[in-house]
């Protein structure tokens, strides 16, 4: 009697379970899940015979559960970029109803897995920047980008997979990157390698005192005459002693003009120089003029540039200098102290425009990654921005679409001014090298 009573309990119990709920939709919910910890939100409808207590939501694959007491009901843990159906059960004190059919399939999405650290290399005024994609890594969702965040603060968004950082001549630092994809930010890779960038080469500067006759040729005091031929009368000293004229020194010590020094000495080839064609922007009362830099002469006022993050030459070296912004520019006087004339072989110029033509080793403004500095022509790159001045709009930004070079030979000028040696020359802001 006992058996049978068991048997009629459970059948009374299996008539009071719940039924199946009816599936619904599954939803992936994506935004800002860390890697491999996605959510999808599933909806059903409970079965109205039997009343359930709670429901339990399964993915497969992974059997993934998620529990509540209504719909919808979020399974969390999903694998990024995995695809998924859903089934749901309801669940009462009498027992557990079957599986409901099938859900839609969904991908889970996530943001990206954290990168790997990138790779620095310094340059010269910048670092380069390289890394791996993050794919397949991804979060199952396409990557639209990356952050590359500096030591020493500045943040870079890009979609390429290598970038240049415009930094500070011999400061450090090192980088870390993020992945972007719909979902958010990773989390930042590993530090990189160390770098400190590089200040750009400009040829030495030899002083005046390197081209004065040597004291060799003094003449010494050997020829004084030394005071053994000073005294007596006997000595008084004759003409023999006056010295005579060998002794003068003659032309041989003047120094003849192998000191004086020849070109060999100059060196001509490591200045920074315009060449004889390009015209310079001179001061004519209010206006502006163009000559020829071969027509320029020391004492000429031409136009000097100025802007309020560059006090001063001095204080602030051009080779080193950068700005995120440049204020202020106008234009002021300046005047010519010093005019070297020397010849190249090679000469270039911008956007196919002979007429703003230099050496490789002239010194330029650019913008570059959104940063001002000062750089050599030769190391100009296509994108850079050159400042130009156009007339009646005043400084302009202009992009190298095309660098091209002239193997020729020209003469050229190293042009120096003062109290300001930032000037124009072909329309273009340049400046020309000294040593600080």
């Amino acid at each position: 009697m006992s058996k049978q009573a068991g048997r009629m309990s459970q059948g009374a119990n299996d008539f009071l379970a719940p039924y199946a709920p009816t599936i619904g939709t599954a939803t992936n919910v994506g935004s800002g899940r860390a890697f491999n910890n996605g959510r999808a939100d599933v909806t059903f409808t409970p079965d109205s015979r039997n009343a359930a207590d709670s429901f339990t939501v399964t993915s497969s694959p992974g059997n993934f559960v998620g529990t509540a007491i209504a719909s919808p009901i979020s399974v969390l843990g999903l694998q990024s970029g995995v695809a998924y159906t859903f089934t749901v059960k309801a669940i009462n004190t009498y027992g557990v109803s079957g599986d409901s059919n099938p859900s839609n399939t969904i991908t889970s999405t996530t943001i990206p897995n954290t990168m790997s650290a990138p790779t620095a290399t310094a340059q010269t005024n910048q670092d380069s920047v390289t890394w791996d994609s993050v794919i397949p890594n991804n979060g199952g969702s396409a990557i639209t980008g990356y952050v590359l965040t500096s030591s020493d603060g500045p943040t870079y968004s890009t979609a390429a997979t290598t970038y240049t950082v415009p930094e500070t001549a011999n400061t450090s630092q090192t980088y870390r990157i993020q992945a972007v994809n719909a979902n958010g930010t990773s989390e930042y890779s590993a530090n990189s390698n160390s770098v400190t960038t590089l200040a750009p080469f400009f040829p030495p500067f030899f002083p005046p005192s390197f081209f004065a006759p040597p004291t060799f040729f003094a003449p010494p005091g050997f020829f004084a005459p030394p005071g053994f031929f000073a005294p007596p009368g006997f000595f008084a000293p004759p003409s023999f002693f006056a010295p005579p004229g060998f002794f003068a020194p003659p032309g041989f010590f003047a120094p003849p003009g192998f000191f004086a020094p020849p070109s060999f000495f100059a060196p001509p080839r490591f200045f920074t120089c315009i060449d004889e064609d390009t015209l310079i922007s001179v001061l004519d009362g209010e206006n502006i003029v163009y000559i020829p830099a071969k027509d320029i002469k020391i004492g000429d006022v031409v136009a000097g540039v100025k802007w309020d993050e560059l006090t001063s030459e001095i204080d602030e070296d051009p080779s080193v200098w950068s700005s995120k912004s440049i204020t202020g520019m106008d234009v002021v006087p300046t005047t010519i102290t010093n005019i070297v004339p020397s010849v190249k072989d090679i000469t270039m110029f911008f956007n196919g425009d002979m007429s703003k033509r230099f050496s490789l080793e002239h010194t330029v403004l650019v913008k570059r990654n959104d940063v001002y500095m000062f750089i050599t022509t030769g190391t100009v790159e296509v994108g850079d921005i050159i400042l130009q001045r156009v007339e009646n709009k005043g400084f302009v930004e202009v992009s190298v679409e095309s660098i091209n070079t002239i193997d020729e030979t020209r003469n050229v000028y190293k042009i120096d001014a003062s109290p300001i040696d930032v000037l124009i020359a072909g329309d273009i802001v340049v400046h020309n090298v000294k040593m600080f």
